[in-house]
Parts: structure tokens; C-alpha cells; sequence
């Protein structure tokens, strides 16, 4: 058999004995105990399985042909590999000298023959616990002191979410954590923003993740992935988790993607109409000149293919967010006009809230662009008319300023509405496009608002097609922020 095709739930017993009908009656006992048992008749063959095994107690016996149980102690305490395995010693010699050599080879117990089986019941259970805690606690001891000097961040719960382990990084994301302390309830009191919307609700994640925002003293955020990872073997009313800091990587994501909207809006709407213009004149052109223009248009082409190549590999640092550029409730809506001027879509601005007066929002002009950029991008890649059609409304609802962009565009499947805000660490294939109608930029929108204090929600429109996108995000007032759009 396959050592690992069995759950060894009582524990493992490596049997050794020369004699077929000690081996039976040791077997025929213990088996009614549920432990897995493994039977072999020489000490050469307990090394060699035992290594592998790791058995949680050999059944030795002393007086074997060859390899005696003594040597047989003696080597296994000799190996790293076997070393803390508990071993009873099975013999018929019960002289103090025997006791006092198996002690010395490292035997843990002795149980002498004719074996009373009442005995024999209690020390192998006594033993295999005693060794099971033994290594337990040896692993435990290992971990602890790999997990303090681990990058990553490492929890361990009970299954009602109460911390029972966390190692020095652990405290560094979550200052608050304390031994017995609820884990959800440390989270909730630092304030954290749990991505997507959907809240945690304070259960504890699996291995599917939770995705947390949080905001330092400095007003920087980190962006923390918290997963859980299953112990093999199991050990009741422990949940292992460990925390990541994706900080960096959201970020330079969120500068490429940053980038890609501002080239997008520089570059490819001028080179499309150069383009158009060209093929256009390919048309009404004599035959003499028109290898010339089939030229120049290659080369229009040519020239687009490098800027999307260009694309794949800029990395660079581009706040979108800050009180500094913050932007006012007017401002917000000449973007998202001029924006749209520049398309096919339909687009119509509503008029800004008047109680939003004097106040603003802490998101760049910049930033603006990027988002209304992406989302016209998506409206026209995904309508599903000739000429798609856009709103754009700007309400107050108490301190958060809500700008609602609407499109008869295609509707969102159910089943993936609640993915399509997650950063792009855990739905890296919405960044390689392979879900329609999802790609990095929504996810860094939901960056984007998260890091100027907000959330992001994406919905189906009720009643008719398309997308609702809704922006929270806190006001700032005039005298807080500077108003005005920062220059690109």
C-alpha cells in the first residue's frame, strides 16, 4: 500500500517483530483502536520504511536474527529523520542490565512478553499522544522561528476568528492584533476598507481571500491580501493565514494603467484621424501617387502598433489622488465633456448638485481622465447600438460627493459582477482580457477611489441595458484642498 493513500486519524504503528505469531497478536489488538498498522519482520526493514513512514510508534522487538532491537533503537535515534519517533521495546529479558541498555539506545517504554494486552492498550496510546505533541510542538518551534524573520505576514486563528499566533509582520500591517483578540474586530477598529464592496462581514476568509486597504498615518495606503492556507494535516480549531503586501505591485499597475489612458487620449485619437484621413485618400488618388499613399498609411500603422507596444512596458510613478490636485464638482464634469467630445459616444453631463458647491473631491485632473477615459472606452468597445449612449450625474449624499455614469451598453453576467472591482492580484485574468467587458481598468478605478477614500460599485442598470458605475468618494472643502486641475 501507498503510504500516503490512508488518513492515519488514531495514528501510524510500524510493528517489528521476526515471529509471524507475535506480529498477529500485537495487529489483531491494536487494530480494534482504529491505528493504522504496518508489519515487518527485521530491523533492516524498520529502517529503511520507517524514514519514510514517519510511523507515530514502533513496536520493537528485542530479540531478532541479524539486526537486534538494540542496534535497531541506536540507529533509529542516530537518524534526523526518525530520531523523535517514540519506540516500546517488546522482550522477554527482564534483567535491570536489558532495561538499562535500552534506555541507553533511546527506547522510550518496555513492555515484557507474555505481553499483557490491558498494558499494552495504555502505553501504545500514552506514547503515540506523547509523540504526536512531541512533534507537534517541534514543528510549531520550526515555524515560529521561520515565521519571524518571514516577509510575509502570518496568522494563526481559532475557527471563531480569535488570534492565537502572529509573527512580528503581522503586527506591523495590523498594530492592533493581540493574542485572543477577534481578527475581524482588529480589522473594523483600524478602519480598513475590504475590497470589493462586499463586505467581510466578519467572517473569516478562505482561500479565496479577502483583499484589504489600509490607511497609514501618513495617509498612504497599503494593499494587503489576506488568505488563508488549509495545514496538512489539519489541526483542530487552527486556521493558518498569511497577509501580503501588494503595495508596490498595485501600484506600478496603477501607473501603467495611468499612463495607458493619458497616451491614449494624446496620441491615438490624432494618429486614428491621420489614419482615416490617409485610407480616405488612398480612394481619389491616380496611380502614380498611390504607392505613395499606401506608403504613408503603412507607416501610420506602423507608428500605432509601436505605441501599443510601448504600452506593455512603461513603468512609472503617477499619483491620480491627492488634496493637492483635488478637483471640484464643475471641473469634474468639463473633463468627462471634453472626453466625450472626442468619441462616437452620445454623452450627455448633467448639471453638478448644487449642494455640492465649494466643496471638492480628492482626485487629480489626471486621474479624472484615466477613469472617464476608461469608462467611455469600455461603453464604446461593448455598445450595443449604433451609437451607444452615456449620462454622467454628480449628487451629494451627506460628506460624499456620488458621480453616477450610466450606459445602454451590454449588461454585466451576474456571476461576475462581484469580481469585476477586485484589484488585479486576484483576477489577473481580468487584466489579460479574457472575461469580456472586464478589464484592469476597473479594478484600478477601484484603486483609484479607494485611495481617495471611497469605493467603487458596479452594477447592472434595472429596466433597461447597460452598465450603472457608482463613485463614492468624500468631500473635501475649499479651504482644504486647492481648486483647479493640476496641468498635464
Amino acid at each position: 500500500m501507498n503510504n500516503l493513500d490512508y488518513d492515519p486519524a488514531e495514528g501510524t504503528i510500524l510493528i517489528v517483530d521476526d515471529k509471524e505469531q507475535n506480529r498477529q497478536l500485537l495487529h489483531d489488538r491494536l487494530a480494534r483502536d482504529g491505528y493504522f498498522l504496518v508489519m515487518v519482520e527485521s530491523g533492516e526493514e524498520a529502517l529503511v520504511l520507517s524514514e519514510g513512514l514517519q510511523p507515530d510508534l514502533v513496536l520493537l522487538d528485542v530479540m531478532m536474527p541479524g539486526m537486534d532491537g538494540f542496534e535497531v533503537c541506536r540507529r533509529l535515534r542516530a537518524n534526523s529523520a526518525t530520531r523523535e519517533i517514540p519506540v516500546i521495546m517488546v522482550t522477554a529479558l527482564a534483567d535491570t542490565a536489558s532495561r538499562l541498555n535500552g534506555l541507553e539506545v533511546g527506547a522510550d517504554e518496555f513492555l515484557t512478553k507474555p505481553v499483557d494486552l490491558f498494558e499494552l492498550d495504555v502505553r501504545v496510546r500514552n506514547q503515540v499522544r506523547f509523540g504526536r505533541s512531541k512533534r507537534l510542538n517541534g514543528e510549531r518551534a520550526k515555524f515560529e522561528q521561520f515565521a519571524k524573520v518571514s516577509s510575509d505576514a502570518c496568522l494563526i486563528t481559532d475557527n471563531d476568528g480569535r488570534v492565537r499566533y502572529h509573527n512580528p509582520r503581522a503586527a506591523e500591517f495590523l498594530p492592533g492584533l493581540a493574542k485572543g483578540e477577534s481578527l475581524s474586530t482588529t480589522v473594523a477598529y483600524l478602519g480598513a476598507t475590504v475590497m470589493p464592496r462586499a463586505d467581510w462581514r466578519g467572517a473569516l476568509p478562505n482561500n479565496s481571500g479577502v483583499n484589504l486597504v489600509l490607511r497609514q498615518e501618513s495617509g498612504q495606503l497599503l494593499w494587503i491580501e489576506l488568505r488563508e492556507h488549509p495545514l496538512n494535516p489539519p489541526i483542530p480549531d487552527q486556521r493558518f493565514f498569511i497577509m501580503r503586501d501588494l503595495t508596490e505591485t498595485v501600484e506600478k499597475r496603477k501607473s501603467i494603467w495611468s499612463f495607458h489612458s493619458v497616451l491614449a487620449h494624446k496620441f491615438r485619437t490624432p494618429l486614428t484621424g491621420i489614419i482615416g484621413t490617409l485610407e480616405l485618400l488612398e480612394l481619389d488618388v491616380d496611380d502614380d501617387n498611390k504607392v505613395l499613399m499606401e506608403g504613408l498609411t503603412t507607416s501610420a500603422h506602423r507608428l500605432r502598433g509601436q505605441i501599443e507596444s510601448i504600452l506593455e512596458y512603461v513603468e512609472g510613478k503617477d499619483r491620480l489622488t491627492g488634496r493637492e490636485g483635488a478637483t471640484n464638482a464643475s471641473q469634474i464634469l468639463e473633463i468627462f465633456a471634453e472626453l466625450a467630445a472626442e468619441t462616437e459616444i452620445d454623452a450627455h453631463a448633467g448639471e453638478a448638485d448644487s449642494l455640492l458647491a465649494g466643496a471638492t473631491v480628492a482626485v487629480h485632473g489626471r486621474g479624472w481622465r484615466a477613469v472617464f477615459a476608461e469608462l467611455l472606452r469600455n461603453t464604446s468597445k461593448f455598445a450595443s447600438g449604433a451609437r451607444p449612449h452615456v449620462e454622467l450625474n454628480l449628487l451629494r449624499a451627506g460628506d460624499q460627493c456620488q458621480v453616477v455614469y450610466l450606459d445602454d451598453g451590454t449588461s454585466i453576467p451576474e456571476d461576475k459582477l462581484a469580481q469585476v472591482t477586485k484589484p488585479y492580484f486576484q483576477a489577473e485574468q481580468y487584466f489579460t482580457g479574457e472575461c469580456p467587458g472586464m478589464g484592469l481598468g476597473l479594478s484600478m478605478i477601484a484603486a483609484v477611489a479607494a485611495e481617495a477614500g471611497g469605493v467603487l460599485t458596479v452594477a447592472n442598470r434595472e429596466g433597461s441595458p447597460g452598465v450603472k458605475i457608482l463613485l463614492e468618494l468624500p468631500l473635501t472643502t475649499g479651504a482644504e484642498a486647492r481648486s483647479g486641475m493640476p496641468s498635464e
